[in-house]
């Protein structure tokens, strides 16, 4: 199955970036990452599910830091 986020209002800048990871994991460690794009403030992105089940969720960083600022609901997978 496959699993999608839409980023809105995002900041634009070159280095941002979204990663896919299991609720509770270190910033830095995720599944699967983007970058957002500069200039660009919206983006749909899907990605796999995982086979191994568990909560997962999507986060947004900025400027190819590991600060998140901004994290999307949580997403079980079964």
């Amino acid at each position: 199955a496959s699993v999608t986020v839409t980023l809105t209002n995002g900041v634009g800048g070159l280095y941002d970036w979204l990663s896919f990871a299991p609720v509770g994991a270190a910033n830095s460690s995720y599944l699967t990452f983007l970058y957002v794009g500069g200039g660009t403030t919206t983006r749909t992105w899907t990605v796999t599910a995982p086979s191994t089940p568990g909560t997962y969720e999507f986060r947004l960083f900025l400027n190819n830091s590991y600060t998140r600022t901004a994290t999307s609901q949580t997403i079980t997978v079964q």
